[in-house]
């Protein structure tokens, strides 16, 4: 397997738990905007923002993360040749959710790093795969 080959299914798993995850737990804020139902978040975490449920932030976790993840995926397993664009700009959109998650909530979660580095990674593979 090539060097590029394995980025790009290194690339995939990495968007496939993005977008598994963004579902799930996006699905959950909509669809229970006080605590996420089966997450029990804290409502005091949205104390001093903008945000007076977790609805929207849900509903931009949902369609922004994981829907960059997903054209991502899809890309990365058809072998698009967008598919390393998509790829780089699932990274940013991962780990620019994450710069504001922290900067309105601060490390209030382990899965945050997790996720951070998760954003960067893909960034870096994305960043460093030359299509082939």
């Amino acid at each position: 397997m090539s060097a590029s080959s394995a980025a790009r299914w290194l690339l995939a798993g990495l968007s496939a738990f993005v977008l598994l995850g963004a579902l799930y737990g996006g699905g959950c804020l909509a669809r229970w905007p006080l605590d996420g139902g089966p997450l029990r978040v804290p409502p005091e975490w949205m104390a001093g923002t903008a945000f007076g449920s977790y609805r929207l932030p849900g509903l931009v976790l949902l369609f922004a993360v994981g829907g960059s993840a997903g054209v991502s995926l899809a890309g990365l397993i058809l072998g698009r040749p967008w598919a390393r664009a998509a790829a780089l700009s699932a990274g940013a959109v991962l780990c620019g959710w994450i710069a504001v998650q922290v900067a309105l909530l601060g490390w209030v979660h382990p899965l945050q790093p997790l996720l951070g580095a998760i954003g960067l990674a893909e960034l870096g593979l994305a960043g460093g795969w030359r299509r082939g």
